[in-house]
């Protein structure tokens, strides 16, 4: 009795697998066709083919203005050697060395340096500059300091003067000099 309704039912197992094949094959025909269908070009109006051109020319000036509808032009963006839009114009451009490839005393801000002592002899004079971390480095003249690039540019007895090319927001160049005392007298105290 089961059998019968089953069959009833479905109307068959050779009708249920005669339509499945049918819907497999149209799904291959109409899965199978890659190039998409093309559209014919419009049709010129009519008041333009009652002039008095030729019907051959308007047919090959229409045919050399339109592109084909299946051609299409991929556009790629190429940022390098472009600006940066969201970046002002006034802006200056910064020097973009890496902090970590830098010696020690580039690395740091000119105040977090303290100078501790100072030597002279033949040789001139010579520096010694405590880092935060309690590591002292000797510098001379011409010894760079800071991360803008300050040139150590005199050393006397009681002090160093380092100077340092810095640019203001307009973008011009001043040259400031700071001044690093061995014993730097504190406000108050005499």
């Amino acid at each position: 009795m089961t059998g019968m309704i089953k069959n009833s039912m479905f109307g068959g197992g050779r009708r249920l697998l005669g339509l499945l094949v049918i819907f497999a094959a149209l799904a291959m025909v109409g899965c199978g066709s890659k190039e998409p269908t093309k559209k014919a070009p419009p049709k010129a109006p009519a008041a333009a083919k009652e002039t008095a051109a030729p019907v051959e020319a308007v047919s090959q000036t229409e045919e050399a203005t339109q592109k084909p509808a299946d051609e299409t032009v991929e556009y790629r963006y190429e940022p390098r050697g472009r600006r940066d839009p969201f970046r002002s114009v006034l802006a200056t451009k910064k020097d973009k060395r890496n902090l970590a490839d830098l010696p020690p005393l580039q690395r740091l801000e000119l105040s977090d340096m303290q100078l501790s002592g100072i030597v002279w002899g033949a040789l001139g004079y010579s520096a010694l500059i405590t880092t935060p971390d309690g590591k002292g480095y000797t510098v001379r003249t011409g010894t760079v300091l800071g991360p803008r690039g300050g040139v150590i540019k005199k050393i006397t007895k009681s002090e160093i003067i380092i100077q340092e090319t810095v640019e203001d927001i307009f973008g011009t160049k001043k040259t400031r000099e700071i001044v690093k005392e061995l014993h730097p007298q504190e406000e108050g105290k005499e």
